[in-house]
């Protein structure tokens, strides 16, 4: 008889004994960094806080994809996620001065406007920079759907 892992086996003095089984079981949901990155790829808020919420940390490259899916699915929380992403990314690249600090911060502004794309590059090339590659990568396959959204 198998219980969740665990096997009765009879033992010596001929009594049955629970042997539990050596393996983990995990579930079938994966990690929480895997549910995060698909509540990211559906697209919705509500999924994507719940997984966020789940994580001890959610890495900066993540935390900008959660920034461009509320300016995109909910406008009205951009800023302050957006003020958030900036003040990490300064907080966590100790070289950063107040220029590239203040070019960070309008370049995020810049994504909710007519000038997103000029913003995107700007944004691009400070992630690039500091070696926040992952990073420049969300924001280009971000960019990559808008322009595909403008061109329907």
């Amino acid at each position: 008889m198998a219980d969740l892992g665990r096997r009765w086996r009879r033992s010596k003095g001929r009594r049955w004994a629970l042997r539990v089984c050596e393996h983990a079981f995990v579930s079938i949901k994966g990690s929480p960094s895997r549910r995060l990155q698909h509540a990211l790829e559906t697209g919705n808020p509500l999924l994507v806080r719940s997984a966020a919420a789940e994580l001890p940390r959610v890495g900066l490259p993540e935390a900008l994809a959660i920034c461009l899916l509320l300016l995109d699915a909910e406008p009205d929380r951009y800023p302050p996620a957006a003020a958030r992403w900036a003040a990490r990314f300064v907080v966590e690249h100790p070289g950063v001065g107040l220029g590239e600090a203040q070019l960070v911060l309008s370049s995020l502004a810049a994504l909710r406007g007519a000038g997103w794309v000029g913003g995107t590059e700007a944004l691009v090339a400070l992630c690039r920079l500091r070696k926040v590659d992952r990073a420049a990568e969300v924001l280009d396959v971000w960019a990559e759907r808008r322009r595909a959204g403008a061109a329907h």
